[in-house]
């Protein structure tokens, strides 16, 4: 009986160490909290009164960091950056959010008001069908596409995003859908040809972007974009290994453009992955076959590429 009142007392003890010292944590963990985020609101406030600095003496510290969030948040997924650099970065301008700065700072009107109408000058020079559309319709179907590519280079970090902001643009401006479903299929070719993830036919996602983009095609009855957009599709199925189904889709691209070299070269290379070694040789050998013997620097390259690739082939067989 003794044993067991020192066990249970022992048990209690323990009990009563584990909740205070949880407590301890979790005080510390409060106060580092709070530290932090005084921490971040002093450096926010300098950065305000650098930005603002005729305002400094007119405003409170709170209309101040507000104003300071709304100009930061008015250049999308960017950090605090300089107005004489906005356009060099390419950063997308949100005008709505900016305006709400000079509400807060009537002083700094002109000053956000300048940064809206060079965004405007840019959207309508961009937008040269959509003129007939409100400034802050041209502005957000401009942001929309700047967000589209936030990266350095003409391929979007994210394909899908890429799509779906090219796709509100259209919505906001109809008037430009010719010019932004070319960069929607621009960011497919990417996509199948980089072999980005989930750009393939196993995604439903991504073969409803493809299904939708040989429909328009379809419906401006345009016969190379059609042929791309099947191509696109075959690719996708390639990329899913299935290399015959993506033969099936590259032979009805095809019966559209039957002299297509590019197309020939695309159904050798399925051929290829699907292990058809025979049909593949038959194509890449054709194409060799008509080729003249003086070629420009390019064709003599593809040239050369052809018959490393029907090397690679027949070394395939061999194995």
């Amino acid at each position: 009986m003794f044993d067991i009142y020192n066990t249970i007392k022992e048990l209690v003890s323990n009990l009563e160490f584990v909740v205070k010292d949880k407590k301890e944590n979790k005080n510390s963990y409060d106060n580092k909290t709070v530290n932090d985020e005084s921490s971040k609101k002093i450096d926010q406030l300098r950065e305000a009164k650098a930005l603002f600095p005729d305002c400094v003496n007119k405003h409170s510290d709170e209309e101040l960091l507000a104003a300071f969030r709304y100009y930061r948040e008015g250049y999308i997924n960017s950090e605090f950056i300089g107005y004489e650099h906005i356009y060099i970065c390419k950063k997308a301008v949100n005008a709505k959010i900016l305006r709400k700065v000079f509400k807060i700072l009537p002083e700094e009107k002109n000053r956000i008001e300048k940064i809206i109408a060079n965004e405007l000058i840019e959207a309508k020079s961009f937008f040269v069908n959509s003129l007939n559309h409100s400034d802050d319709e041209l502005l957000d179907g401009y942001m929309h596409y700047k967000l589209s590519n936030t990266g350095d280079s003409f391929v979007p970090p994210d394909i899908f995003k890429s799509i779906e902001e090219l796709k509100t643009v259209i919505g906001l401006l109809p008037e430009e859908e010719f010019l932004i479903r070319n960069q929607i299929s621009e960011n497919i070719y990417y996509g199948v040809a980089l072999k980005k993830p989930s750009c393939n036919a196993d995604d439903k996602k991504f073969m409803d972007y493809l299904m939708e983009n040989l429909k328009y095609a379809e419906t401006v009855k345009n016969t190379q974009k059609i042929v791309d957009a099947k191509r696109r599709i075959a690719d996708a199925y390639a990329n899913a290994g299935k290399p015959d189904k993506a033969i099936e889709i590259c032979k009805e691209a095809l019966e559209l453009l039957p002299n297509d070299e590019n197309n020939y070269l695309t159904l050798a290379y399925f051929y290829r992955l699907a292990k058809k070694y025979n049909e593949s040789l038959r194509i890449y050998n054709d194409i060799l076959s008509k080729m003249p013997l003086e070629l420009d620097y390019e064709k003599a390259e593809q040239r050369k590429h052809i018959i490393r690739i029907i090397s690679e082939i027949k070394q395939e067989q061999r194995n």
